[in-house]
């Protein structure tokens, strides 16, 4: 979890878009809440330290995605419009707790921080670990300017979070469409990406940064077929790296 990722696959592109489920997009059951709607993923971290005890960890994500509107919870910079949103080295999108706002298509990023679970048992949903509490990656303001808006922009930020000695952290995403705005550049877009190494948005504060040759079991040159393993990458990708982990 100390260098880890979360990508999005890019089997075809139609439109502004990357087509990220091969075959019918799953989970089409409207009364689902938000996040469990579409194409879904859920990877899991096993923690070390001494239970009982809890950490103060400093999570830095940089990565390149569509907005998401967040409800009920704390956007950390406030909801005010970013002062420029395709600010090259990224904008801080971090979201405490909350829902997804149920409205249009737009994809959800989400660390969810467990306590430790039984032996053998899973911590999420079903599972018998309790939630400490969950944070969303790429949160914009709902305001008057659209952000939710067929583009995506360079995210970056440094937060610490809570996490408890032997818990569970959980990276999990939804894409309700089975579709993730291409990263093609900043700007709002219709159609697909072209020249795709000038125009689209390098991972910021990452400009070096490999992408891993597998992810959860796939060869990324088999989900990602616009640029494979190279940066830019498509459709939509995440660098966390843990920096700290320190005794509150």
């Amino acid at each position: 979890m100390k260098d880890s990722f979360i990508l999005f696959p890019c089997y075809s592109q139609n439109a502004q878009d990357c087509i990220t489920f091969q075959g019918a997009c799953p989970n089409q059951n409207t009364a689902l809440p938000m996040e469990q709607q579409g194409f879904t993923t859920h990877e899991y971290f096993t923690l070390g330290g001494t239970p009982g005890t809890m950490y103060a960890a400093t999570f830095t994500v940089h990565g390149v995605s569509e907005a998401k509107y967040y409800m009920g919870g704390t956007r950390f910079v406030g909801n005010a419009d970013p002062a420029n949103p395709y600010a090259p080295a990224g904008i801080d999108t971090f979201y405490t707790g909350g829902t997804p706002v149920n409205v249009e298509n737009y994809n959800i990023y989400k660390i969810t921080v467990w306590n430790a679970a039984a032996p053998g048992a899973d911590a999420g949903p079903g599972g018998t670990g309790t939630e400490v509490q969950h944070y969303y990656l790429n949160s914009f303001p709902q305001t008057n300017t659209p952000y939710e808006y067929h583009e995506t922009f360079p995210i970056s930020w440094t937060h610490q979070i809570p996490v408890p000695g032997g818990g569970i952290i959980e990276y999990s995403t939804a894409d309700r469409n089975c579709r993730a705005v291409d990263n093609c550049g900043s700007g709002f877009r219709t159609t697909p990406c072209t020249g795709v190494a000038n125009s689209s948005i390098i991972i910021p504060s990452d400009p070096n940064v490999m992408i891993p040759a597998t992810y959860m079991g796939q060869q990324v040159t088999a989900i990602n077929l616009i640029t494979g393993t190279t940066q830019p990458y498509h459709s939509q990708a995440f660098h966390i790296t843990v920096t700290a982990v320190t005794p509150m």
